[in-house]
């Protein structure tokens, strides 16, 4: 069993040696093959099939997740109507989560905003190190 492409000549005395002569062999073998299954159909120049290299289409992506949304939006609603306690005590639970929702989102805010003016001082000081060597290597230079 051989798994060589079946436009590649057969003959190893007959590989073609550059580029050009591969593209106008597999050209030409395409073209045989066009002739050989000639009919009054219309079709497409296109190949059949799919290939192993696909882009992402960003429009199912967006469905899927959207759909997901929806779904869990409508589960929560699901859970709050059929949850075994009462009205009051299910919304009191709800104010409580929101509050601590806040505060951790809060929290974590202050800790981004904490990290991102470490991460530009350790840059401005890394930065100056870096003006200082150049204005040394430079008068060294000069000099």
């Amino acid at each position: 069993m051989s798994f060589a492409d079946p436009t590649s000549p057969r003959d190893p005395k007959t590989v073609p040696d550059t580029a050009a002569s591969v593209k106008s062999a597999r050209v030409e073998a395409a073209r045989r093959r066009a002739a050989a299954s000639e009919d009054d159909s219309p079709g497409s120049d296109r190949p059949r099939g799919s290939s192993y290299r696909r882009s992402v289409d960003w429009q199912r992506v967006g469905l899927v997740g959207a759909g997901l949304l929806v779904g869990a939006l409508v589960g929560v609603g699901a859970t709050l109507l059929l949850a075994p306690q009462s009205g009051e005590e299910a919304r009191a639970a709800i104010r409580r989560g929101a509050r601590g929702a806040r505060v951790r989102a809060g929290d974590a805010w202050d800790d981004l905003a904490d990290d991102i003016a470490a991460i530009t001082h350790r840059g401005r000081r890394r930065m100056r190190r870096g003006l200082r060597r150049a204005r040394w290597r430079a008068s060294d230079a000069i000099a």
